[in-house]
């Protein structure tokens, strides 16, 4: 694993705390914390796909605004995005 110097660090913490924020708030609808710093995460990277074999957790995102992240299970990501049907 690569370590950042204390310098370079300094400029990811506006960057930390958007992320953190919104993991907050995620948290408030009912998502537990490392699930919701995950989606967070991705949400602030602006990935294209979330894919998860947590059901519980897709099941839970159906509730809450994840801002346009599509998320999938792998099976339903495969038959939907990758054969297009």
């Amino acid at each position: 694993m690569t370590r950042l110097p204390i310098s370079e660090t300094t400029e990811l913490r506006p960057l930390i705390k958007l992320i953190l924020d919104k993991a907050l708030e995620l948290e408030k609808c009912g998502l537990m914390g490392m699930d919701a710093l995950h989606i967070a995460s991705a949400q602030k990277a602006k990935v294209d796909f979330f894919i998860t074999c947590d059901d519980n957790l897709l099941k839970k995102l159906k509730r809450v605004d994840n801002s346009g992240l599509k998320c999938y299970n792998i099976i339903d990501f495969i038959s939907r995005e990758v054969f297009k049907r």
